[in-house]
C-alpha cells in the first residue's frame, strides 16, 4: 500500500477557484512567454482576483510576475517591486499554506530581493514536498545551492529537473552551469549541446554561456551567445560578451558591450547590469572599479549579486579587505 500525506489528499481535493472566468484568467497569464506582454499578464491576474478574491495561486503568479520585470524583463528596479511583489505571494500563503507554488516563489523573492539563503532553502523544501511536479521548486534550489558553493550537492537537484519536471533546453542550460561549477567539462558541454536546439530559449542560452565562461572557454561563450538575436539587449548577455571578447583579444567588441551596460544602468537596475560591469572590470584585473560598481550593485538591490560569492570573474577580489565586508553587508551566510 502507497502512503499518502492528509496535505497531499488536501491538495489534491483542493480546486484552485470555483470561478472559472476567474481561472481561464489564470491559465492565460500562467501560459503566456515569459517574454511576452508581462503588463497584459499582470492585469490577467488582477481580474482574476477581483473576481475571487481567495484565488491563492493567481496571487502567487502574479507575484512572480512582478518580481520578473526586475529580472531579465529589466522593466523595473529591484526596489520599486519587491515590496509589492512579496504583498502578493504573503497573501498567496495567508489564504493557502499548504500552496507549494507559492512557496517556491516566496523562495525566489527571498533569494533575489532578500539574499537570505536560510529562508529560499526553507521555503525550497516545502515546495518541492508541496508541489514536486513545479519546476521552480527545484530551479531555485539549484540557483540556491551552486550560489552558495554547495556544488556536489546541487547535482541530485539538477538531475530531478530533467527526470521530474522534463528534459527542456531550459533545464539543460541549467545543468550545464551546474556540471561547469562542478568541474565536469564533458557534461557541461553535452547538456549545451542539447541547449542550444532551441535557439529562442533565453536562458538555456545564457546559462550555457555562463557555464562555458566558467570553464574560461570564452570563444564558445560567443559562439553560444551568438544564436540569439542581435536585438536582445539583456544586460547578462552583454557582461558575458565583454569578457569573452576582452579575454580573446576583441577591445572593439569589448568596449562597445562595456559601454552599452553603463547606458543601461543609467536607466534601470533591472537585469543588474551594475553587476555585469563589475564582473567585466574584475575580469581585467581593474579592483577599485570593480568594488565601485559593486557598492552600486548592492546599493539597488539587483537580483542577480546572489551570485558573486563562486563567480570565478571575481577572484581578483577576493584578497581585498574590501571582500569580506561586501559579503557580509549582501548577507552570505559564513559557512559557505
Amino acid at each position: 500500500n502507497v502512503y499518502i500525506a492528509p496535505e497531499v489528499i488536501d491538495r489534491l481535493n483542493n480546486i484552485p477557484t470555483k470561478d472559472m472566468e476567474a481561472y481561464e484568467l489564470y491559465l492565460k497569464a500562467k501560459g503566456a512567454g515569459s517574454f511576452s506582454d508581462i503588463g497584459q499578464n499582470i492585469e490577467w491576474l488582477k481580474q482574476a482576483i477581483e473576481l475571487d478574491s481567495n484565488f491563492a495561486e493567481a496571487y502567487a503568479l502574479l507575484g512572480k510576475t512582478i518580481l520578473f520585470q526586475a529580472g531579465f524583463a529589466q522593466e523595473k528596479n529591484p526596489l520599486d517591486v519587491g515590496i509589492m511583489a512579496k504583498s502578493f505571494l504573503e497573501k498567496a500563503l495567508l489564504l493557502d499554506p499548504l500552496n507549494g507554488i507559492a512557496h517556491g516563489e516566496i523562495a525566489a523573492y527571498s533569494l533575489w530581493f532578500e539574499k537570505d539563503f536560510k529562508e529560499t532553502e526553507i521555503h525550497c523544501i516545502t515546495a518541492q514536498r508541496l508541489a514536486p511536479s513545479y519546476e521552480n521548486s527545484y530551479a531555485i534550489y539549484l540557483d540556491l545551492l551552486l550560489s552558495a558553493g554547495r556544488f556536489h550537492e546541487a547535482i541530485s537537484i539538477g538531475t530531478k529537473l530533467i527526470e521530474t519536471i522534463g528534459d527542456t533546453p531550459m533545464n539543460r542550460g541549467r545543468n550545464a552551469l551546474m556540471w561547469a561549477f562542478n568541474n565536469e567539462e564533458e557534461k557541461m558541454n553535452e547538456n549545451i549541446r542539447q541547449a542550444k536546439q532551441a535557439p529562442n530559449d533565453i536562458l538555456g542560452i545564457t546559462e550555457s554561456a555562463r557555464a562555458s565562461l566558467i570553464q574560461k572557454q570564452y570563444g564558445q561563450v560567443l559562439e553560444i551567445l551568438d544564436i540569439l538575436p542581435d536585438t536582445l539587449q539583456i544586460s547578462r548577455v552583454k557582461g558575458l560578451k565583454s569578457i569573452a571578447y576582452y579575454k580573446t583579444g576583441d577591445i572593439v567588441n569589448h568596449n562597445r558591450e562595456l559601454n552599452a551596460l553603463i547606458q543601461k544602468s543609467t536607466e534601470t537596475a533591472g537585469g543588474s547590469p551594475s553587476f555585469y560591469i563589475a564582473m567585466i572590470y574584475s575580469s581585467k584585473n581593474n579592483v577599485d572599479e570593480a568594488f565601485r560598481w559593486l557598492e552600486k550593485s548592492f546599493k539597488d538591490n539587483e537580483i542577480e549579486i546572489y551570485w558573486l560569492k563562486v563567480e570565478p570573474e571575481f577572484e581578483s577580489l577576493h584578497n581585498e579587505p574590501r571582500w569580506q565586508v561586501l559579503l557580509d553587508k549582501i548577507g552570505f551566510p559564513k559557512t559557505i
